[in-house]
């Protein structure tokens, strides 16, 4: 994109947006716990209408009242839906998993709520693999869909203790829901931001846990939930507009004489198995995963500036 290193209020709607609609004020902490970041002065006018049009109110989360003492001692669940638009990839449901120390959390889509206990047991899996502790204590609401006897014998030989809340007092899992809550606004947010269609509301939740994984959190006095979990200060030089304009290359070998060499896409998320890119194809409701493509942000910011969109030469895990 254009050179707006000089230009601090782009700058600001320009990182604003690659962190998942973060409010302005937490940029400056962002800025000093990942690395990737220019140095810029934080400033904006006016409301976002991502988040104005998302209803999206995100403050700074309460400070943790939590008595854990590391990772995976109390792990967080909670399962959203069913959704009014079904996903790309078929989907009405999701699951989170917070991890109540570091507040990472990883989260799961699914076509029925009963896929719960299934993606339960591969993200123990992946976790304790990961990191070589256990899971202690799972933590829900008192919601039938967390009680078949499999997911309870699964918990009791696993030496897990399970958690629930009392009924109707959710504020009781405040952990899960004020995660949950800040999933929802983000992904409006993005979606409404850059007038993306609804079914790709999964990509974008995807895309808001990935990335608010690496936003500074009050909780853990403004460290970020990944550099918590895996020791390491992340880094956010990859980070781009979600929704934004990309041209994707096609090999050589792949087009005729006359195919344009590049084809437009839309940038709908980050492999989590590789420095690539989910990119979505219009028409063909499909995602490729590439890191050969072409970013056009100018674009991006262009629908939010009511600025023409600039015309340029040129031009996989699938998953949600």
């Amino acid at each position: 994109m254009g050179d707006m290193s000089c230009d601090t209020s782009l700058q600001s709607k320009l990182w604003h947006r690659r962190f998942a609609h973060l409010h302005y004020k937490a940029l400056l902490d962002a800025r000093k716990m990942v690395t990737g970041m220019l140095e810029f002065k934080v400033e904006h006018e006016g409301v976002c209408q991502g988040c104005a049009e998302g209803k999206h109110t995100r403050g700074p989360f309460p400070s943790s009242d939590s008595k854990t003492t590391d990772i995976l001692q109390l792990v967080h669940l909670d399962l959203s839906g069913m959704l009014p638009v079904t996903s790309l990839g078929g989907y009405l449901y999701y699951a989170i998993f917070v991890d109540d120390f570091s507040r990472k959390t990883w989260i799961y889509f699914l076509k029925n709520k009963d896929e719960v206990f299934t993606w339960f047991r591969s993200f123990k899996a992946l976790v304790e693999n990961q990191t070589g502790k256990k899971i202690k204590i799972l933590r829900t609401d008192n919601g039938t869909k967390y009680e078949s006897n499999e997911f309870n014998d699964y918990c009791r030989e696993a030496s897990i203790k399970r958690e629930t809340t009392t009924a109707y007092t959710p504020e009781q899992n405040g952990v899960a829901e004020r995660k949950n809550r800040s999933i929802i606004e983000a992904t409006h947010a993005m979606l409404h931001d850059q007038g993306l269609s609804k079914f790709l509301w999964a990509k974008a939740a995807n895309t808001t846990v990935y990335v608010q994984n690496i936003y500074p959190h009050q909780a853990l006095n403004s460290k970020t939930p990944e550099e918590v979990f895996a020791g390491k200060k992340p880094d956010v030089s990859r980070f781009r507009i979600f929704g934004s304009l990309v041209y994707f290359h096609v090999l050589k070998e792949k087009r005729s004489k006359l195919d344009a060499s590049g084809k437009k896409r839309t940038f709908v998320g980050y492999s989590e198995i590789s420095k690539a890119y989910r990119i979505y194809v219009p028409g063909q409701r499909e995602v490729e995963i590439s890191h050969d493509v072409t970013f056009d942000e100018d674009a991006a910011l262009g629908k939010i500036r009511n600025l023409p969109i600039p015309r340029k030469d040129k031009e996989a895990d699938t998953g949600n």
